[in-house]
């Protein structure tokens, strides 16, 4: 059996989503929002059921990385490790949430051409 590999890009080549989700995403670009529809859809969510914010286990799911992962990006010192990804975070009590829009920039940032040459627009 094949895998498929999740795709965040626009799968038609005119880079247009439908212009019922650009009306709902004001300021965002098509490529944007592509991430944004890809991530619902791979945790079963609509655009409009998608939460501001995502657990770790759903965090883990979107980036294909354990929760184990999750937390030593969580916890690691920058001093000790400075080529560690860094993932923004909230955390209430005991609760860790990731933002759906700092889930969706850390995919653009770590989105890649070819080697050594990242995907234009990445911090627009």
């Amino acid at each position: 059996m094949s895998e498929t590999l999740p795709v965040y890009a626009l799968s038609s080549g005119t880079g247009q989503l439908p212009h019922s989700a650009l009306l709902e995403w004001p300021g965002l670009t098509a490529e944007q929002i592509a991430v944004y529809v890809q991530i619902a859809r791979e945790l079963g969510f609509c655009l409009n059921t998608l939460p501001p914010t995502l657990t770790p286990r759903q965090t883990a799911v979107v980036l294909d990385v354990s929760e184990g992962t999750l937390e030593q990006w969580r916890c690691v010192s920058a001093e000790l490790r400075p080529n560690c990804p860094v993932l923004p975070f909230q955390k209430t009590g005991r609760s860790v949430r990731y933002p759906v829009w700092e889930v969706a920039k850390f995919i653009r940032l770590h989105t890649f051409v070819r080697s050594g040459q990242r995907l234009e627009g990445v911090c627009a």
